[in-house]
Protein backbone atom coordinates (compact mmCIF):
# COMPACT_ATOMS: atom_id res chain seq x y z
CA UNK A 1 0.00 0.00 0.00
CA UNK A 2 1.29 3.54 -0.86
CA UNK A 3 0.90 6.33 0.82
CA UNK A 4 0.89 9.48 -1.32
CA UNK A 5 3.80 11.47 -0.42
CA UNK A 6 3.32 15.42 -0.01
CA UNK A 7 3.92 16.61 -3.21
CA UNK A 8 1.37 14.19 -4.95
CA UNK A 9 -1.19 14.87 -2.45
CA UNK A 10 -2.67 18.42 -4.74
CA UNK A 11 -2.62 15.96 -8.05
CA UNK A 12 -4.86 13.21 -5.77
CA UNK A 13 -6.67 16.00 -3.90
CA UNK A 14 -7.67 17.41 -7.67
CA UNK A 15 -8.53 14.53 -9.58
CA UNK A 16 -10.40 12.64 -6.10
CA UNK A 17 -11.33 14.77 -4.09
CA UNK A 18 -14.77 15.91 -5.87
CA UNK A 19 -15.14 12.11 -6.18
CA UNK A 20 -14.34 11.69 -2.52
CA UNK A 21 -17.17 14.81 -1.61
CA UNK A 22 -19.78 12.83 -4.36
CA UNK A 23 -19.48 9.77 -2.47
CA UNK A 24 -19.51 10.87 0.99
CA UNK A 25 -22.71 13.00 0.04
CA UNK A 26 -24.21 9.89 -1.85
CA UNK A 27 -23.31 7.23 0.90
CA UNK A 28 -23.51 8.77 4.52
CA UNK A 29 -25.99 10.66 3.77
CA UNK A 30 -24.17 14.05 3.18
CA UNK A 31 -21.63 15.90 5.15
CA UNK A 32 -22.80 19.65 6.78
CA UNK A 33 -19.52 22.07 6.16
CA UNK A 34 -17.52 21.85 8.99
CA UNK A 35 -16.94 18.08 9.19
CA UNK A 36 -16.22 18.16 5.43
CA UNK A 37 -13.42 20.98 5.92
CA UNK A 38 -12.22 18.85 8.63
CA UNK A 39 -11.97 15.63 6.53
CA UNK A 40 -10.72 17.51 3.72
CA UNK A 41 -7.57 18.44 5.34
CA UNK A 42 -7.44 15.21 7.36
CA UNK A 43 -7.62 12.47 4.58
CA UNK A 44 -5.01 10.15 4.34
CA UNK A 45 -4.84 9.49 0.72
CA UNK A 46 -3.78 5.82 0.19
CA UNK A 47 -3.38 3.39 -3.34
CA UNK A 48 -3.52 0.03 -3.70
CA UNK A 49 -2.85 -1.64 -7.05
CA UNK A 50 -4.78 -4.72 -7.47
CA UNK A 51 -3.65 -8.05 -5.03
CA UNK A 52 -2.46 -5.90 -2.48
CA UNK A 53 -3.85 -6.28 0.97
CA UNK A 54 -5.00 -3.82 2.94
CA UNK A 55 -4.93 -5.18 6.58
CA UNK A 56 -4.60 -8.66 7.81
CA UNK A 57 -6.97 -10.00 10.00
CA UNK A 58 -5.69 -9.68 13.90
CA UNK A 59 -4.43 -6.68 12.86
CA UNK A 60 -4.47 -3.66 15.40
CA UNK A 61 -6.56 -0.82 13.78
CA UNK A 62 -5.20 2.33 12.83
CA UNK A 63 -7.78 3.70 10.35
CA UNK A 64 -11.34 3.56 8.33
CA UNK A 65 -11.14 3.88 5.11
CA UNK A 66 -13.46 5.03 2.22
CA UNK A 67 -13.50 3.09 -0.97
CA UNK A 68 -13.14 6.03 -3.12
CA UNK A 69 -12.64 4.11 -6.14
CA UNK A 70 -12.34 0.35 -7.45
CA UNK A 71 -13.16 -2.28 -4.75
CA UNK A 72 -12.07 -4.49 -2.02
CA UNK A 73 -12.81 -7.92 -0.33
CA UNK A 74 -13.39 -9.44 3.21
CA UNK A 75 -12.23 -12.85 3.86
CA UNK A 76 -11.75 -14.91 7.36
CA UNK A 77 -9.12 -17.51 8.09
CA UNK A 78 -11.36 -21.10 8.28
CA UNK A 79 -9.79 -23.83 8.83
CA UNK A 80 -6.45 -22.54 6.69
CA UNK A 81 -9.08 -21.22 4.15
CA UNK A 82 -9.78 -18.28 3.32
CA UNK A 83 -13.60 -17.75 3.32
CA UNK A 84 -14.91 -14.39 1.35
CA UNK A 85 -17.42 -12.32 3.72
CA UNK A 86 -18.08 -9.60 1.45
CA UNK A 87 -16.68 -7.01 -1.22
CA UNK A 88 -16.22 -3.18 -0.21
CA UNK A 89 -16.98 -0.76 -3.39
CA UNK A 90 -17.40 2.76 -4.12
CA UNK A 91 -18.72 4.89 -1.20
CA UNK A 92 -18.46 1.97 1.22
CA UNK A 93 -16.10 2.11 4.27
CA UNK A 94 -13.92 -0.71 5.67
CA UNK A 95 -12.41 -0.90 9.21
CA UNK A 96 -14.56 1.29 11.13
CA UNK A 97 -15.64 -1.71 13.66
CA UNK A 98 -12.07 -2.05 14.40
CA UNK A 99 -12.09 1.48 15.48
CA UNK A 100 -15.71 1.25 17.05
CA UNK A 101 -14.74 -1.30 19.41
CA UNK A 102 -11.23 -1.07 19.84
CA UNK A 103 -10.96 -4.90 18.85
CA UNK A 104 -8.08 -5.86 16.25
CA UNK A 105 -9.26 -6.72 12.54
CA UNK A 106 -11.86 -9.35 12.01
CA UNK A 107 -11.29 -9.65 8.54
CA UNK A 108 -8.28 -9.60 5.26
CA UNK A 109 -9.34 -7.07 3.04
CA UNK A 110 -7.55 -7.15 -0.45
CA UNK A 111 -7.67 -5.30 -3.03
CA UNK A 112 -9.53 -6.58 -5.99
CA UNK A 113 -8.86 -3.31 -8.26
CA UNK A 114 -6.64 -0.48 -8.41
CA UNK A 115 -7.92 1.37 -5.40
CA UNK A 116 -7.97 5.17 -4.15
CA UNK A 117 -8.73 5.05 -0.66
CA UNK A 118 -9.80 7.97 1.79
CA UNK A 119 -7.93 7.17 5.39
CA UNK A 120 -9.62 8.72 8.71
CA UNK A 121 -7.18 7.94 11.68
CA UNK A 122 -8.69 7.57 15.29
CA UNK A 123 -8.75 11.46 16.34
CA UNK A 124 -10.14 12.49 12.77
CA UNK A 125 -12.90 9.65 13.24
CA UNK A 126 -13.75 10.99 16.44
CA UNK A 127 -13.56 14.41 15.33
CA UNK A 128 -16.07 13.53 12.95
CA UNK A 129 -18.37 11.34 15.36
CA UNK A 130 -18.96 15.02 16.99
CA UNK A 131 -18.91 16.96 13.97
CA UNK A 132 -21.82 14.75 11.84
CA UNK A 133 -23.33 12.11 14.21
CA UNK A 134 -25.89 10.57 10.99
CA UNK A 135 -22.25 9.44 9.63
CA UNK A 136 -21.56 7.42 12.38
CA UNK A 137 -25.46 6.17 12.67
CA UNK A 138 -25.04 5.07 8.66
CA UNK A 139 -21.82 3.12 9.45
CA UNK A 140 -23.06 1.21 11.70
CA UNK A 141 -25.98 0.81 9.64
CA UNK A 142 -24.19 -0.68 6.52
CA UNK A 143 -22.66 -3.18 9.11
CA UNK A 144 -25.31 -4.62 9.44
CA UNK A 145 -26.46 -4.71 6.37
CA UNK A 146 -22.88 -6.78 5.69
CA UNK A 147 -23.55 -9.45 7.81
CA UNK A 148 -26.89 -9.92 6.44
CA UNK A 149 -25.42 -10.21 2.48
CA UNK A 150 -22.83 -12.20 4.23
CA UNK A 151 -25.53 -14.62 5.93
CA UNK A 152 -27.80 -15.08 2.19
CA UNK A 153 -28.14 -18.51 0.40
CA UNK A 154 -25.59 -18.61 -2.13
CA UNK A 155 -27.93 -18.56 -4.85
CA UNK A 156 -29.34 -15.29 -3.84
CA UNK A 157 -26.55 -13.22 -3.16
CA UNK A 158 -26.34 -10.10 -5.65
CA UNK A 159 -23.99 -10.23 -8.56
CA UNK A 160 -21.33 -7.69 -9.48
CA UNK A 161 -18.86 -8.83 -12.11
CA UNK A 162 -16.33 -7.20 -14.34
CA UNK A 163 -14.97 -8.67 -17.45
CA UNK A 164 -12.05 -8.07 -19.51
CA UNK A 165 -11.96 -9.64 -22.69
CA UNK A 166 -8.16 -10.00 -23.78
CA UNK A 167 -7.12 -11.23 -27.19
CA UNK A 168 -3.62 -13.58 -26.46
CA UNK A 169 -3.07 -13.34 -30.40
CA UNK A 170 -3.27 -10.91 -33.32
CA UNK A 171 -6.35 -10.63 -35.45
CA UNK A 172 -8.63 -11.89 -32.24
CA UNK A 173 -11.69 -9.03 -32.08
CA UNK A 174 -12.08 -8.83 -29.02
CA UNK A 175 -14.95 -5.93 -29.33
CA UNK A 176 -17.06 -7.94 -31.69
CA UNK A 177 -17.44 -10.95 -29.11
CA UNK A 178 -18.05 -8.11 -25.97
CA UNK A 179 -20.98 -7.35 -28.07
CA UNK A 180 -22.60 -10.66 -28.87
CA UNK A 181 -22.28 -11.31 -24.98
CA UNK A 182 -23.37 -7.72 -24.24
CA UNK A 183 -26.54 -8.53 -26.44
CA UNK A 184 -27.11 -12.08 -24.32
CA UNK A 185 -26.39 -11.26 -20.56
CA UNK A 186 -28.74 -8.22 -21.26
CA UNK A 187 -31.63 -11.28 -21.67
CA UNK A 188 -31.42 -11.40 -17.64
CA UNK A 189 -29.07 -8.56 -15.96
CA UNK A 190 -27.92 -4.91 -16.58
CA UNK A 191 -24.41 -4.72 -18.90
CA UNK A 192 -22.62 -2.16 -19.92
CA UNK A 193 -19.55 -1.89 -22.45
CA UNK A 194 -16.29 0.02 -21.54
CA UNK A 195 -15.63 0.84 -25.57
CA UNK A 196 -11.93 2.82 -25.77
CA UNK A 197 -13.38 5.19 -27.63
CA UNK A 198 -15.64 6.45 -25.59
CA UNK A 199 -12.97 6.80 -22.52
CA UNK A 200 -12.07 9.33 -21.26
CA UNK A 201 -8.05 10.47 -21.39
CA UNK A 202 -6.87 9.70 -24.63
CA UNK A 203 -5.41 13.45 -24.76
CA UNK A 204 -3.83 13.38 -20.92
CA UNK A 205 -1.15 15.76 -20.44
CA UNK A 206 0.92 12.10 -18.95
CA UNK A 207 0.26 8.28 -18.68
CA UNK A 208 -0.12 9.00 -14.84
CA UNK A 209 -3.10 11.11 -15.56
CA UNK A 210 -4.93 8.79 -18.55
CA UNK A 211 -4.51 5.98 -16.01
CA UNK A 212 -5.99 8.09 -13.37
CA UNK A 213 -9.26 9.02 -15.50
CA UNK A 214 -9.41 5.60 -16.72
CA UNK A 215 -9.63 3.89 -13.18
CA UNK A 216 -11.99 6.72 -11.94
CA UNK A 217 -14.49 6.27 -15.40
CA UNK A 218 -14.23 2.13 -15.00
CA UNK A 219 -15.17 2.30 -11.71
CA UNK A 220 -18.49 4.61 -12.32
CA UNK A 221 -18.81 2.09 -15.27
CA UNK A 222 -18.76 -1.07 -12.72
CA UNK A 223 -21.37 1.15 -10.05
CA UNK A 224 -23.57 1.73 -13.16
CA UNK A 225 -24.67 -2.45 -13.85
CA UNK A 226 -23.87 -5.61 -11.93
CA UNK A 227 -21.76 -6.74 -15.26
CA UNK A 228 -18.94 -4.74 -17.19
CA UNK A 229 -17.31 -5.97 -20.36
CA UNK A 230 -14.05 -4.73 -21.22
CA UNK A 231 -12.30 -5.40 -24.75
CA UNK A 232 -8.46 -4.71 -24.56
CA UNK A 233 -6.86 -3.69 -28.08
CA UNK A 234 -3.71 -5.19 -28.21
CA UNK A 235 -2.62 -1.56 -30.09
CA UNK A 236 -3.13 -0.02 -26.61
CA UNK A 237 -1.09 -1.63 -23.52
CA UNK A 238 -2.03 1.43 -21.22
CA UNK A 239 -6.04 0.33 -22.04
CA UNK A 240 -5.29 -2.79 -21.98
CA UNK A 241 -3.46 -2.87 -18.71
CA UNK A 242 -6.38 -0.85 -16.71
CA UNK A 243 -9.25 -2.65 -18.40
CA UNK A 244 -7.18 -5.62 -16.46
CA UNK A 245 -6.69 -4.53 -13.54
CA UNK A 246 -9.79 -3.66 -13.02
CA UNK A 247 -11.58 -6.86 -14.15
CA UNK A 248 -12.74 -9.75 -11.46
CA UNK A 249 -12.19 -12.52 -14.48
CA UNK A 250 -10.07 -12.19 -17.79
CA UNK A 251 -11.58 -14.25 -20.81
CA UNK A 252 -8.17 -14.95 -22.62
CA UNK A 253 -9.52 -15.73 -26.28
CA UNK A 254 -7.27 -18.14 -28.51
CA UNK A 255 -8.40 -18.87 -31.99
CA UNK A 256 -8.02 -22.96 -31.94
CA UNK A 257 -4.77 -24.07 -33.97
CA UNK A 258 -2.76 -21.04 -32.33
CA UNK A 259 -0.53 -20.24 -29.61
CA UNK A 260 -1.05 -17.71 -27.21
CA UNK A 261 1.13 -14.95 -27.43
CA UNK A 262 0.70 -12.51 -23.56
CA UNK A 263 3.64 -11.39 -21.39
CA UNK A 264 3.57 -13.24 -18.01
CA UNK A 265 2.99 -10.74 -15.52
CA UNK A 266 -0.30 -9.12 -18.30
CA UNK A 267 -2.99 -10.14 -16.09
CA UNK A 268 -2.68 -9.37 -12.17
CA UNK A 269 -3.48 -12.31 -9.45
CA UNK A 270 -6.42 -10.51 -8.73
CA UNK A 271 -8.44 -11.90 -11.62
CA UNK A 272 -9.02 -15.31 -12.46
CA UNK A 273 -8.67 -16.11 -15.51
CA UNK A 274 -10.51 -18.30 -18.28
CA UNK A 275 -9.54 -19.53 -21.45
CA UNK A 276 -11.96 -19.08 -24.61
CA UNK A 277 -11.06 -21.29 -27.28
CA UNK A 278 -12.32 -19.62 -30.00
CA UNK A 279 -13.49 -22.08 -33.13
CA UNK A 280 -15.05 -22.44 -36.48
CA UNK A 281 -18.57 -23.47 -37.11
CA UNK A 282 -18.49 -27.46 -38.40
CA UNK A 283 -15.12 -27.95 -36.04
CA UNK A 284 -15.32 -31.20 -35.51
CA UNK A 285 -13.39 -31.84 -31.84
CA UNK A 286 -11.08 -29.49 -29.71
CA UNK A 287 -7.43 -30.53 -29.43
CA UNK A 288 -4.90 -29.40 -27.01
CA UNK A 289 -6.73 -27.24 -24.52
CA UNK A 290 -4.76 -28.54 -21.73
CA UNK A 291 -1.35 -27.32 -22.82
CA UNK A 292 -2.66 -24.21 -24.45
CA UNK A 293 -4.30 -23.30 -20.87
CA UNK A 294 -1.51 -24.33 -19.16
CA UNK A 295 0.25 -21.48 -21.12
CA UNK A 296 -2.21 -19.04 -20.12
CA UNK A 297 -1.90 -19.89 -16.73
CA UNK A 298 -5.75 -20.39 -16.69
CA UNK A 299 -7.94 -21.96 -13.76
CA UNK A 300 -10.62 -22.81 -16.78
CA UNK A 301 -12.16 -22.93 -19.99
CA UNK A 302 -14.63 -22.77 -22.42
CA UNK A 303 -15.08 -24.18 -26.20
CA UNK A 304 -17.15 -21.19 -28.10
CA UNK A 305 -17.99 -21.89 -31.69
CA UNK A 306 -18.04 -19.00 -34.02
CA UNK A 307 -21.63 -18.50 -34.86
CA UNK A 308 -23.28 -21.08 -32.06
CA UNK A 309 -26.06 -19.40 -30.06
CA UNK A 310 -25.76 -21.85 -27.89
CA UNK A 311 -22.49 -22.00 -27.07
CA UNK A 312 -22.44 -17.83 -26.42
CA UNK A 313 -25.72 -18.49 -23.62
CA UNK A 314 -23.95 -21.19 -22.11
CA UNK A 315 -20.76 -18.87 -21.55
CA UNK A 316 -23.14 -16.14 -20.40
CA UNK A 317 -24.71 -18.29 -18.04
CA UNK A 318 -21.36 -19.25 -16.70
CA UNK A 319 -20.02 -16.16 -16.07
CA UNK A 320 -22.90 -14.59 -14.40
CA UNK A 321 -23.37 -17.94 -11.73
CA UNK A 322 -26.24 -19.13 -13.93
CA UNK A 323 -25.00 -22.09 -15.50
CA UNK A 324 -26.82 -25.24 -15.47
CA UNK A 325 -25.42 -28.32 -14.41
CA UNK A 326 -26.66 -31.94 -14.54
CA UNK A 327 -24.92 -34.91 -11.99
CA UNK A 328 -26.00 -38.19 -12.86
CA UNK A 329 -25.94 -40.98 -10.19
CA UNK A 330 -24.36 -44.56 -10.77
CA UNK A 331 -26.38 -47.89 -10.70
CA UNK A 332 -25.89 -50.09 -12.95
CA UNK A 333 -28.76 -50.56 -15.84
CA UNK A 334 -30.91 -48.26 -13.86
CA UNK A 335 -28.87 -45.46 -14.63
CA UNK A 336 -30.27 -45.52 -18.65
CA UNK A 337 -32.92 -43.58 -16.88
CA UNK A 338 -30.88 -40.78 -17.12
CA UNK A 339 -31.17 -40.87 -20.84
CA UNK A 340 -34.77 -40.53 -20.44
CA UNK A 341 -34.63 -37.28 -18.30
CA UNK A 342 -31.99 -36.29 -20.79
CA UNK A 343 -34.95 -36.56 -23.73
CA UNK A 344 -37.52 -34.55 -21.13
CA UNK A 345 -35.23 -31.98 -20.60
CA UNK A 346 -34.67 -31.77 -23.89
CA UNK A 347 -38.15 -31.29 -25.12
CA UNK A 348 -38.97 -28.75 -22.29
CA UNK A 349 -35.73 -26.49 -23.50
CA UNK A 350 -33.86 -26.52 -20.53
CA UNK A 351 -29.98 -26.29 -21.67
CA UNK A 352 -27.34 -28.34 -19.87
CA UNK A 353 -23.80 -26.27 -19.74
CA UNK A 354 -21.84 -28.63 -16.88
CA UNK A 355 -21.96 -32.47 -16.60
CA UNK A 356 -20.88 -34.53 -14.20
CA UNK A 357 -21.53 -38.29 -12.83
CA UNK A 358 -20.66 -41.38 -11.15
CA UNK A 359 -19.99 -44.89 -12.70
CA UNK A 360 -22.53 -45.07 -15.62
CA UNK A 361 -24.26 -41.94 -14.70
CA UNK A 362 -20.69 -40.50 -15.91
CA UNK A 363 -20.25 -42.06 -19.24
CA UNK A 364 -23.86 -40.13 -19.86
CA UNK A 365 -22.31 -37.32 -18.23
CA UNK A 366 -19.59 -37.62 -20.76
CA UNK A 367 -21.49 -37.89 -23.67
CA UNK A 368 -23.39 -34.85 -23.05
CA UNK A 369 -20.46 -33.21 -22.09
CA UNK A 370 -19.04 -33.88 -26.07
CA UNK A 371 -22.86 -32.74 -27.41
CA UNK A 372 -23.16 -35.71 -28.67
CA UNK A 373 -26.80 -35.74 -30.38
CA UNK A 374 -29.19 -37.66 -27.95
CA UNK A 375 -30.71 -39.78 -30.73
CA UNK A 376 -27.10 -41.00 -31.33
CA UNK A 377 -26.07 -41.10 -27.64
CA UNK A 378 -29.35 -43.35 -26.75
CA UNK A 379 -28.07 -45.83 -29.70
CA UNK A 380 -24.64 -46.24 -28.89
CA UNK A 381 -25.77 -47.35 -25.45
CA UNK A 382 -28.73 -49.57 -26.65
CA UNK A 383 -25.91 -51.03 -28.59
CA UNK A 384 -23.56 -51.64 -25.02
CA UNK A 385 -26.49 -52.70 -23.57
CA UNK A 386 -26.92 -55.47 -26.05
CA UNK A 387 -23.47 -56.58 -25.72
CA UNK A 388 -23.53 -56.64 -21.98
CA UNK A 389 -20.37 -55.75 -20.40
CA UNK A 390 -20.93 -57.83 -17.52
CA UNK A 391 -21.68 -61.32 -19.51
CA UNK A 392 -19.18 -64.01 -20.78
CA UNK A 393 -16.21 -62.00 -19.37
CA UNK A 394 -15.22 -64.10 -16.74
CA UNK A 395 -12.12 -65.00 -14.45
CA UNK A 396 -10.81 -68.58 -14.26
CA UNK A 397 -9.13 -67.60 -11.10
CA UNK A 398 -10.93 -64.29 -9.73
CA UNK A 399 -7.87 -63.29 -7.49
CA UNK A 400 -8.60 -59.61 -8.31
CA UNK A 401 -11.95 -59.21 -9.69
CA UNK A 402 -15.26 -61.74 -10.98
CA UNK A 403 -14.30 -60.20 -14.24
CA UNK A 404 -11.16 -59.44 -16.40
CA UNK A 405 -12.26 -55.88 -17.51
CA UNK A 406 -11.37 -56.72 -21.31
CA UNK A 407 -15.06 -56.62 -22.74
CA UNK A 408 -15.53 -53.47 -20.89
CA UNK A 409 -12.65 -51.65 -21.86
CA UNK A 410 -13.63 -52.63 -25.65
CA UNK A 411 -16.89 -51.69 -25.08
CA UNK A 412 -16.24 -47.80 -23.64
CA UNK A 413 -13.96 -47.46 -26.91
CA UNK A 414 -16.42 -48.12 -28.94
CA UNK A 415 -18.81 -46.07 -26.82
CA UNK A 416 -16.73 -43.01 -26.82
CA UNK A 417 -13.87 -40.98 -28.28
CA UNK A 418 -10.43 -41.24 -26.23
CA UNK A 419 -10.09 -37.68 -26.18
CA UNK A 420 -8.76 -35.61 -23.39
CA UNK A 421 -11.65 -34.15 -20.96
CA UNK A 422 -10.64 -30.23 -21.77
CA UNK A 423 -11.33 -30.98 -24.86
CA UNK A 424 -15.01 -32.00 -24.11
CA UNK A 425 -17.44 -28.95 -25.50
CA UNK A 426 -19.17 -28.83 -21.83
CA UNK A 427 -17.15 -29.77 -18.79
CA UNK A 428 -17.57 -32.62 -17.40
CA UNK A 429 -16.47 -33.76 -13.80
CA UNK A 430 -16.46 -37.17 -12.36
CA UNK A 431 -15.26 -39.41 -9.70
CA UNK A 432 -13.80 -42.31 -8.44
CA UNK A 433 -12.89 -44.23 -5.03
CA UNK A 434 -8.76 -43.87 -4.39
CA UNK A 435 -8.56 -47.44 -2.31
CA UNK A 436 -4.69 -47.00 -1.73
CA UNK A 437 -4.86 -43.85 -0.31
CA UNK A 438 -8.51 -44.04 0.99
CA UNK A 439 -10.38 -40.98 -0.72
CA UNK A 440 -12.36 -39.53 -3.68
CA UNK A 441 -10.49 -38.88 -6.50
CA UNK A 442 -11.41 -36.25 -8.76
CA UNK A 443 -11.63 -36.53 -12.97
CA UNK A 444 -11.33 -32.80 -14.41
CA UNK A 445 -8.36 -33.44 -16.38
CA UNK A 446 -6.71 -36.04 -18.32
CA UNK A 447 -7.50 -38.59 -20.78
CA UNK A 448 -11.51 -39.47 -20.51
CA UNK A 449 -11.99 -43.01 -20.97
CA UNK A 450 -9.36 -43.50 -18.17
CA UNK A 451 -11.87 -41.85 -15.92
CA UNK A 452 -14.44 -43.33 -16.87
CA UNK A 453 -12.76 -46.87 -16.99
CA UNK A 454 -12.16 -45.76 -13.10
CA UNK A 455 -15.51 -44.73 -12.36
CA UNK A 456 -17.13 -47.75 -13.42
CA UNK A 457 -14.38 -50.55 -11.69
CA UNK A 458 -16.57 -52.29 -8.99
CA UNK A 459 -14.75 -53.36 -6.40
CA UNK A 460 -14.53 -57.02 -6.50
CA UNK A 461 -15.98 -56.92 -9.99
CA UNK A 462 -13.98 -55.17 -12.23
CA UNK A 463 -10.54 -54.76 -11.74
CA UNK A 464 -9.10 -51.48 -10.86
CA UNK A 465 -7.81 -48.70 -12.57
CA UNK A 466 -4.33 -47.28 -11.96
CA UNK A 467 -2.97 -44.08 -11.53
CA UNK A 468 0.59 -43.27 -12.59
CA UNK A 469 1.82 -43.55 -8.78
CA UNK A 470 0.51 -46.94 -8.45
CA UNK A 471 -2.92 -45.93 -7.05
CA UNK A 472 -6.00 -47.78 -7.26
CA UNK A 473 -9.05 -46.55 -8.41
CA UNK A 474 -12.58 -48.37 -8.35
CA UNK A 475 -16.21 -47.15 -8.82
CA UNK A 476 -17.04 -43.73 -7.79
CA UNK A 477 -20.53 -45.20 -6.04
CA UNK A 478 -18.14 -46.16 -2.85
CA UNK A 479 -17.55 -42.64 -2.10
CA UNK A 480 -19.99 -40.51 -4.21
CA UNK A 481 -22.60 -42.05 -6.06
CA UNK A 482 -24.30 -38.46 -7.14
CA UNK A 483 -21.39 -35.91 -7.13
CA UNK A 484 -23.66 -32.59 -7.56
CA UNK A 485 -21.04 -30.92 -5.90
CA UNK A 486 -19.10 -31.16 -8.56
CA UNK A 487 -20.79 -29.74 -10.95
CA UNK A 488 -21.02 -26.26 -8.55
CA UNK A 489 -17.41 -26.77 -8.35
CA UNK A 490 -16.99 -26.47 -11.87
CA UNK A 491 -19.58 -23.47 -12.33
CA UNK A 492 -23.21 -24.46 -12.05
CA UNK A 493 -25.22 -22.07 -10.45
CA UNK A 494 -28.04 -24.26 -10.43
CA UNK A 495 -28.92 -27.98 -10.30
CA UNK A 496 -30.57 -30.62 -11.55
CA UNK A 497 -29.71 -33.76 -9.66
CA UNK A 498 -31.12 -37.57 -11.57
CA UNK A 499 -31.26 -40.90 -9.11
CA UNK A 500 -32.77 -43.93 -9.69
CA UNK A 501 -35.39 -45.63 -7.36
CA UNK A 502 -39.00 -44.56 -6.59
CA UNK A 503 -42.11 -46.75 -6.41
CA UNK A 504 -41.19 -49.31 -8.67
CA UNK A 505 -41.30 -52.41 -6.07
CA UNK A 506 -38.97 -55.59 -6.13
CA UNK A 507 -35.74 -56.88 -5.43
CA UNK A 508 -32.40 -57.42 -7.63
CA UNK A 509 -32.07 -60.89 -8.68
CA UNK A 510 -29.73 -62.26 -5.63
CA UNK A 511 -26.69 -62.91 -7.82
CA UNK A 512 -23.28 -62.45 -6.35
CA UNK A 513 -22.51 -59.68 -8.56
CA UNK A 514 -25.35 -57.45 -8.00
CA UNK A 515 -24.96 -57.95 -4.40
CA UNK A 516 -21.67 -56.45 -4.42
CA UNK A 517 -22.61 -53.71 -6.61
CA UNK A 518 -25.64 -52.34 -4.26
CA UNK A 519 -23.47 -53.19 -1.19
CA UNK A 520 -20.29 -50.90 -3.12
CA UNK A 521 -22.99 -48.18 -3.12
CA UNK A 522 -24.96 -48.31 0.23
CA UNK A 523 -22.94 -45.48 1.72
CA UNK A 524 -23.03 -43.08 -0.85
CA UNK A 525 -26.08 -43.55 -1.90
CA UNK A 526 -27.91 -42.63 1.67
CA UNK A 527 -25.62 -39.75 1.80
CA UNK A 528 -26.22 -38.55 -1.33
CA UNK A 529 -29.83 -38.19 -0.80
CA UNK A 530 -28.89 -34.63 0.61
CA UNK A 531 -29.80 -33.51 -3.40
CA UNK A 532 -33.31 -34.34 -2.45
CA UNK A 533 -33.89 -30.92 -0.87
CA UNK A 534 -30.92 -28.94 -2.03
CA UNK A 535 -31.12 -29.31 -6.00
CA UNK A 536 -32.80 -27.00 -7.99
CA UNK A 537 -34.31 -29.92 -9.99
CA UNK A 538 -34.09 -33.48 -8.13
CA UNK A 539 -35.40 -36.86 -10.55
CA UNK A 540 -35.48 -39.89 -9.34
CA UNK A 541 -36.49 -42.42 -11.73
CA UNK A 542 -39.06 -45.59 -11.18
CA UNK A 543 -36.54 -48.33 -11.79
CA UNK A 544 -36.41 -50.36 -8.65
CA UNK A 545 -38.13 -53.21 -9.92
CA UNK A 546 -35.00 -52.81 -12.75
CA UNK A 547 -31.88 -55.53 -11.45
CA UNK A 548 -28.60 -53.31 -11.53
CA UNK A 549 -27.39 -56.09 -14.48
CA UNK A 550 -30.85 -56.41 -16.09
CA UNK A 551 -28.75 -54.64 -19.36
CA UNK A 552 -31.75 -55.27 -21.81
CA UNK A 553 -34.69 -53.36 -20.17
CA UNK A 554 -33.01 -50.11 -21.35
CA UNK A 555 -35.76 -48.87 -23.28
CA UNK A 556 -38.01 -49.24 -20.08
CA UNK A 557 -35.39 -47.30 -18.11
CA UNK A 558 -35.37 -44.79 -20.71
CA UNK A 559 -39.01 -44.61 -20.74
CA UNK A 560 -39.88 -44.56 -16.88
CA UNK A 561 -37.19 -41.41 -16.44
CA UNK A 562 -38.88 -39.41 -19.46
CA UNK A 563 -42.33 -39.69 -18.28
CA UNK A 564 -41.52 -39.20 -14.72
CA UNK A 565 -39.15 -35.99 -15.27
CA UNK A 566 -41.70 -34.47 -18.34
CA UNK A 567 -44.18 -35.00 -15.16
CA UNK A 568 -42.40 -33.40 -12.82
CA UNK A 569 -41.29 -30.27 -15.78
CA UNK A 570 -44.92 -29.38 -16.24
CA UNK A 571 -44.24 -27.02 -13.23
CA UNK A 572 -40.95 -26.14 -14.57
CA UNK A 573 -40.77 -22.65 -16.58
CA UNK A 574 -38.02 -23.36 -19.16
CA UNK A 575 -37.30 -19.53 -19.73
CA UNK A 576 -36.44 -19.59 -15.61
CA UNK A 577 -33.31 -21.49 -17.22
CA UNK A 578 -32.15 -19.97 -20.11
Amino acid sequence: MVEIPAEERSHLQETHGTLLREVLDEELGGLNAAAWQHLRSSVLWKQLSAGEILCLEGDEADAMYVVVSGRLRATRDENGQPRVVGEITRGETVGEMALLTGKRRSATVQAMRDCVLAGLDSPTFAELARLCPEAILHITRVQFERIERANRPHGTRLLRLSIALLPATHGSDASALAARLQDEIARHCQVVTARRDAAPGNSANSPGDRKARLAIWLNELEASAPVLLMPCDRNDAAWTQQCLYSADIALILVPAGQQPDLAGDAIPSSAKRMLVMLHSDGAKAPENTAAIRKACDAGAHFHLRENSFADLSRLARLLTGRAVGISFAGGGARSFSHLGVLRALEEHGIPIDVATGTSLGAIIAAGVSLDIGLDDLIERFRIMARANPTKRDYRLIPKTSLLTGRKLDRLLSQLLPDTDIEDCWKNFACVSANITNPGAHLHNGGKLLHALRATVSIPGVFPPATLPGGDLLVDGGVVNNLPADLARDAGAGRLIACDQGGNGGGTDKPSAMSIIMRAATLHSRISGSIWKSSADLYFESPVSDISLLEWDRIDLAIKRGHDNAAKILQDVNPADWQ
